[in-house]
């Protein structure tokens, strides 16, 4: 009977432990709207800014799905276990970005319509929104007034999949 007890009591804090430890690595999906990616005059914009996102995922570990000129469907692929993908709207000299689909990123819909990710999803974006300036830069374009991450202002390091 003590043996039932213990496999009980075990199985429950199982059950009970797994859903936590899964909330400590989803976060809120963080909103990346207006993001600033060059400060170059409004008829070059546009053309600037899907050139140094292209030149940015060539020296990243995404690789471009689709291009319509106006929006890039972008994905990543994290040691072949997780996976990403997105789309990245450009207006003028700033970007929104959207999350399409992903694998292994803890990604749910809650009912009240608020979205969670794996909290490793903000620091990609961030990597990839710093690849998008560098090669901006790199191309002698004007940086950003802002390059802070509009999502997360105090934008942690966390880098590896828990």
């Amino acid at each position: 009977m003590k043996r039932f007890i213990s496999i009980a009591v075990l199985s429950f804090l199982a059950c009970v432990m797994t859903p936590l430890a899964h909330a400590a690595r989803a976060v809120p999906m963080p909103k990346y709207r207006n993001v600033v990616i060059v400060n170059t005059p409004k008829e070059n914009a546009a053309k600037e800014t899907h050139d140094a996102i292209i030149a940015g995922v060539k020296q990243s570990e995404w690789v471009v799905l689709g291009d319509d000129g106006n929006t890039l469907r972008l994905s990543v692929d994290v040691r072949g276990k997780h996976s990403v993908v997105i789309d990245v709207h450009i207006r003028e000299n700033e970007v929104d970005i959207d999350h399409v689909s992903s694998q292994n990123m803890l990604y749910e819909l809650n009912p009240d319509g608020s979205e969670v990710i794996h909290r490793n999803y903000r620091a990609w974006i961030r990597r990839l929104l710093g690849a998008f300036r560098a090669a901006a830069k790199s191309a002698n374009l004007p940086d950003p007034v802002d390059s802070t991450d509009p999502a997360d202002p105090a934008a942690d390091s966390t880098d590896s999949l828990n």
